[in-house]
């Protein structure tokens, strides 16, 4: 049997992170977080790869849609793993994210490349 994985999985918050890491997989678990207390502490789950966001969390997502701040944070969080050697660009890479703030909101996966603008048509 052939084991299938991408080259990371990207995480917006420490509690998706360690439950994932809980399944031990093979890839590296990159966690991007505003929260300096769950970053710290993810040193303590298998492969988790903890990323401290330096942007503060907008007021109001009327003036900034929630989608572009998540983007914002997963291209961040690619671009630092592949400076660090951790990724390479053009892997593939898991996003596991939410639709709304909070938590309990994990609801969604998407697979993109890893490049600066996480593939997506800038025109679009």
């Amino acid at each position: 049997m052939t084991d299938y994985c991408s080259n990371a999985n990207m995480m917006c918050s420490g509690n998706t992170a360690r439950l994932v890491s809980k399944y031990r997989p093979v890839c590296p678990i990159i966690m991007v977080t505003r929260n300096d207390r769950a970053s710290r502490n993810a040193h303590l789950y298998r492969g988790v790869y903890p990323f401290l966001f330096p942007e503060a969390k907008p007021k109001d997502f009327k003036t900034r849609p929630w989608q572009e701040d998540v983007d914002n944070r997963l291209s961040w969080g690619i671009m630092r793993a592949i400076e660090l050697g951790i990724l390479n660009k053009g892997d593939a890479v898991v996003c596991v994210q939410g639709w709304r703030g909070g938590m309990g909101h994990t609801n969604t996966l998407r697979m993109v490349p890893a490049q600066e603008d996480l593939g997506l048509d800038p025109n679009a």
